[in-house]
């Protein structure tokens, strides 16, 4: 029976992917439920961090169709704070400052 409720569970968990919009600077974040990862570029390095959630207001079926907000909190304490309606999303807060995309796509995985 447990099997079944973890089971149950697991299916109801939001997964969502955001994708960098800038060309010359890929970069994306995977969600699953309250946690993930980010990875991206800055010159010649490569970064991958997990990623918590803090909180997520985005609303929408397959894609945030109401739009929305999503803070994430990188591994380092950072925090990432995206708004936007449709499947675009702006980063306000705390991307410059990691050298990552402000401008991102959203969807459902």
């Amino acid at each position: 029976m447990a099997a079944l409720a973890l089971g149950t569970t697991a299916c109801h968990r939001d997964e969502w992917h955001l994708i960098s919009v800038e060309k010359g600077n890929p970069a994306d974040i995977r969600i699953r439920g309250d946690s993930g990862d980010a990875s991206w570029t800055w010159g010649p390095d490569a970064h991958s961090v997990d990623v918590a959630v803090v909180s997520n207001e985005l609303i929408g079926d397959p894609l945030p169709a109401t739009g929305g907000a999503l803070v994430l909190q990188l591994a380092d304490g950072t925090k990432l704070e995206f708004a936007g309606q449709y499947n675009a999303l702006v980063c306000s807060r705390g991307c410059d400052a990691k050298h990552m995309p402000i401008a991102w796509h959203v969807q459902r995985d």
